[in-house]
């Protein structure tokens, strides 16, 4: 039977979560109060803080963030993401959110700030470029 399922992520700082959703293609809704996760069979439906609806990545149900004292935790259904399917993207979600994370802090000094960037062929990773003033 398919359910939510708590998926380990190290996403930290909201305003860049929300933005790497965005970039990924997704439009999230963002909850201050937890709100529950909607989908059709499942009698668990935990309560999550930024929600993106199933219809955006094909999914059985919504897809969720539910904000901790350490972060974040996913909430994502066993056919969307895990042993059945993968059809939310969390290898790039965690591509662009280290990326952008990256771009946030060197544009919040004033010695630092990026020069350029590129993806490796295989498009898992990216390399960034930093010009830092001494």
């Amino acid at each position: 039977m398919s359910e939510y399922h708590e998926v380990a992520v190290e996403f930290k700082d909201q305003a860049v979560l929300v933005e790497s959703i965005k970039e990924i293609g997704c439009n999230p809704t963002v909850h201050a109060k937890g709100v529950q996760l909607s989908n059709n069979y499942s009698k668990s439906k935990p309560n999550v803080h930024i929600v993106i609806p199933r219809s955006q990545f094909g999914g059985m149900g919504d897809l969720g963030f539910e904000k901790t004292a350490k972060g974040f935790v996913m909430h994502a259904d066993d056919y969307d993401y895990g042993t059945h399917g993968n059809k939310f993207n969390l290898k790039r979600l965690n591509l662009v959110y280290g990326e952008n994370k990256l771009k946030k802090y060197a544009n919040s000094t004033s010695k630092c700030s990026v020069l350029s960037r590129k993806k490796n062929k295989a498009g898992n990773q990216v390399e960034v470029m930093l010009k830092v003033r001494i």
